[in-house]
């Protein structure tokens, strides 16, 4: 997620898989035919956005998504804090 004020640049021309979009809102998005990994994602930009409406703080922890094998995994990350180098 991000401000629309934070987005800029130069756009490549769709390649086919964005060509047929639709504007929902986030329960209406619920119902539909989701891969599940959108599904978990839709879950927790609803609730940051329930947690502060114009999502004017930094946590200090978001969700990384990520494939492991044939499964989605989630993860919470530090947004403050680097791990340190290997």
């Amino acid at each position: 997620m991000a401000k629309a004020n934070a987005v800029s640049g130069n756009f490549a021309p769709p390649d086919g898989e964005l060509l047929d979009l639709g504007w929902f809102t986030i329960s209406k998005a619920s119902d539909l035919d989701l891969p599940r990994i959108t599904k978990h994602v839709l879950d927790d930009v609803a609730a940051l956005l329930l947690d502060d409406p114009k999502l004017s703080g930094i946590r200090e922890f978001l969700p990384f998504y990520y494939s492991a094998g044939s499964a989605y995994r989630r993860d919470l990350i530090s947004c403050k804090v680097a791990p340190p180098p290997p």
